[in-house]
């Protein structure tokens, strides 16, 4: 009975071990990549200024024909609550420039490939945008 019990707490162990830690809700924008290419995309709250960031952000590689997903978490903004009111910067990038140049190149030559500025009301009911 006790090495039951022991097989027991190892078996529960092993799935919590697995398990993801995901908020209980999430708040997310799927990003569609429905070019040929690799895409990397990252978003923040940066108008009137439309530059890139100083320090290269965490980016999301999105491969061709797949779904990516920004959550409120990326941007520091539970449920997207400033989308309201303010709009998201959404900036994909080509992989392969992510991995050729410098953080710095890429900023001042501004190798992006599109920039999206969107409110809350701009997404489609399911909270998606495609690219291109």
């Amino acid at each position: 009975m006790r090495q039951l019990t022991i097989a027991c707490i190892v078996i529960i162990l092993l799935i919590c071990s697995h398990c993801e830690n995901l908020p209980e809700s999430a708040y997310r924008i799927v990003v569609r990549n429905k070019s040929l290419q690799s895409i990397s995309v990252f978003a923040n709250y940066i108008l009137p200024d439309t530059t890139l960031p100083q320090q290269k952000p965490e980016v999301k590689t999105i491969h061709s024909g797949e779904f990516g997903e920004i959550y409120d978490s990326d941007v520091n903004d539970e449920k997207f609550e400033r989308m309201d009111n303010e709009r998201l910067t959404i900036f994909i990038l080509s992989t392969d420039t992510i991995e050729k140049y410098s953080w710095d190149t890429i900023k001042e030559d501004y190798k992006i490939l599109k920039r999206y500025e969107i409110l809350s009301a701009d997404l489609v009911g399911d909270g998606s945008i495609s690219y291109p």
